[in-house]
């Protein structure tokens, strides 16, 4: 998906645990400078803080977003049992 929006004109930011794969994802997709990767841990709120105002501060907004980070629940919507100020895989932390 981040190839595609950056193939579309799309300024692109990855993120992910370790500098050399962030940075490796970044060369992968495209090398004209429309990706930025930067670390981020989505299980460590810091972690995300920065993260974000450093896309921020390198993209100057954020027009969409998205999110396949984390752990979530497997199972129908009702039987579910997240709770979400327990969310040990981060994804209700990144898009808050």
């Amino acid at each position: 998906m981040s190839q595609a929006l950056a193939e579309a004109g799309a300024r692109v930011a990855l993120t992910g645990r370790t500098e050399q794969r962030v940075r490796d994802a970044a060369a992968r997709i495209a090398g004209d400078g429309r990706v930025t990767g930067l670390v981020m841990d989505v299980r460590d709120e810091q972690s995300v803080s920065a993260g974000v105002d450093r896309a921020l501060a390198i993209l100057g907004g954020v027009d969409t977003l998205v999110n396949n980070a984390g752990l979530g629940p497997v199972g129908s919507a009702p039987r579910s049992r997240l709770r979400v100020s327990n969310d040990p895989g981060g994804t209700y932390g990144v898009v808050r």
